[in-house]
């Protein structure tokens, strides 16, 4: 019989994430003076600089020139539209570690680790937002084929692209709480790893993303973070992705893999990133714009 966890204080330890509800954080963050600050002020960088910007682009004229990023390679993964519901998992995907961090240090230990996390995030959108002000970004997507992507077209403008946040997001979130568990929560670390390449993959699968996208989403977090996330974990994190996807062959994966690891080397190389993180994806940008494709 499977115990109570509420009788049994050792029973979060080390047990796959997906077993911590969210419910938790939803009630807790946004009333307690550690944490309500931190989320507010992420909450008003979301509005800026991710939706009020993509819908006032889209209804309305823009400095920024929409770029489309779209990648032959992209066409060697499948459109998969029942992956659509793990793809919008993301949200779920960073806010559960909050319910660890709740539950494992409770008091102020637990909102401190939560309100640094919601800077760190805030810091990544305002960060990503400074490319996408300079150039829009867009990827062609398949025909709506279910429910759920239909609503997802609805809601995205899709003008975000490069950097991806879904994968810049994912990557911290493995980086922070990697950190934070140590050798204490390995089990725990790695179900964050194995989420992470998940909804990554997914992305693709989707076709909401570009594997141009996934590369430079892993160069601006290293950038931003750079003691959590390494060069060396952002090639990690590339080896890994597409491993066990039956439905794309060993030699495409390869392909995927090389062609991601080589773009991200590119933007890590380029002497223009040396003071800022984003000139080497600007200039990319503005080089994809202008050749043919």
């Amino acid at each position: 019989m499977k115990k109570n966890p509420a009788k049994n204080p050792g029973y979060r330890r080390g047990v796959p994430l997906a077993e911590y509800g969210i419910l938790r954080p939803w009630l807790t963050i946004p009333i307690r003076r550690t944490t309500l600050p931190a989320l507010l002020c992420y909450l008003a960088v979301v509005i800026r600089d991710f939706f009020t910007l993509q819908y006032c682009a889209r209804r309305g004229p823009t400095a920024a020139a929409v770029v489309p990023v779209d990648h032959p390679l992209d066409a060697l993964v499948p459109f998969r539209p029942d992956l659509a519901a793990l793809y919008l998992d993301f949200i779920n995907y960073w806010i559960r570690p909050f319910s660890m961090a709740l539950r494992r240090y409770p008091g102020k230990k637990g909102l401190c680790l939560c309100r640094d996390f919601l800077t760190l995030l805030r810091v990544t959108y305002r960060e990503a937002a400074r490319v996408y002000r300079f150039r829009l970004s867009t990827t062609a997507r398949p025909p709506c084929t279910t429910p759920l992507i239909c609503r997802i077209r609805r809601i995205d403008p899709h003008l975000l692209c490069v950097p991806s946040l879904h994968v810049a997001i994912l990557a911290l979130t493995w980086a922070y709480w990697r950190d934070v568990l140590n050798a204490e929560g390995r089990a725990m670390a790695e179900d964050l790893w194995a989420g992470a390449l998940n909804i990554t993959e997914s992305v693709l699968y989707v076709k909401q993303h570009s594997v141009n996208c996934i590369s430079a989403a892993l160069h601006m977090t290293n950038r931003l973070i750079p003691t959590l996330f390494t060069p060396a974990d952002a090639v990690s994190f590339i080896d890994a992705l597409f491993r066990e996807a039956p439905d794309i062959t060993a030699e495409a994966q390869g392909q995927l893999r090389e062609y991601m690891r080589r773009l991200f080397d590119r933007f890590q190389s380029d002497p223009a990133g040396s003071s800022d993180w984003a000139q080497p994806v600007k200039d990319w940008l503005a080089a994809w714009e202008a050749a043919p494709h």
